[in-house]
């Protein structure tokens, strides 16, 4: 394919330049990266193949080549001078998106949305399941909705026990039994001379320790 192929394909060549063309560059880009077979590879959604893998292997860096040639062709000299120091496209992506694209109101409330509709399938790799909802929270995290760092876990914890399928319910249910008897203990424990209990409630475990027990259990079973 010649270098113009696409631009007779895609219309007119399109250079961002900020925020304020941002969409319009978008649609220009995303087409580009599709004919070229690299749009999934960008976002992050298409794995990174093992180096085992040689004739896959070489294939994505082949199509990550591409698209890094993308972004360095359609951006403007001082946003190049910004994404070259990135080793690979979707580092490229995830800057552009992150400092160009103009995010309203409905955009960040929409990550909450997925957070607690991202559901696990059966079969399907905890530990990678749970990475896609910390990098939903993280995107969070970078909205006006930020949440304290405590909360943010919290929710978490709850969007990750309640995604999993049936099969882990003899664990959910362990867990949930064990967070009722440590928060009717802590509660006790914390009444007052005057009768009244402190509103906090204790988190069943970290983060951390879940992803290590769903680990755990995923393999034993």
């Amino acid at each position: 394919m010649s270098p113009n192929d696409s631009q007779t394909n895609m219309g007119k060549q399109v250079t961002l330049y900020g925020t304020q063309n941002f969409d319009e560059w978008f649609r220009h880009v995303k087409g580009e990266l599709m004919e070229k077979k690299s749009w999934y590879l960008v976002t992050g959604a298409l794995e990174k193949p093992k180096q085992e893998e040689r004739k896959a292997f070489l294939d994505y860096l082949d199509r990550d080549s591409q698209a890094q040639s993308v972004f360095y062709k359609t951006v403007s000299p001082s946003i190049y001078q910004q994404i070259k120091k990135f080793e690979d496209s979707i580092s490229i992506w995830k800057y552009l998106k992150k400092t160009y694209e103009k995010k309203t109101f409905l955009d960040e409330a929409d990550l909450f949305y997925q957070l607690f509709t991202t559901r696990m399938k059966e079969g399907q790799d905890v530990q990678r399941h749970i990475g896609i909802l910390t990098k939903i929270a993280s995107q969070i995290q970078e909205t006006s909705f930020k949440l304290p760092g405590k909360h943010m876990e919290g929710l978490l914890i709850h969007a990750t026990i309640k995604s999993l399928p049936q099969t882990f319910e003899p664990i959910v249910n362990a867990i949930s039994i064990t967070n009722n008897a440590n928060n009717k203990s802590e509660k006790d424990e914390k009444e007052t001379k005057e009768g009244t209990k402190l509103e906090e409630t204790k988190l069943p475990m970290s983060l951390e320790e879940l992803q290590k027990n769903l680990i755990d259990y995923q393999r034993r079973h």
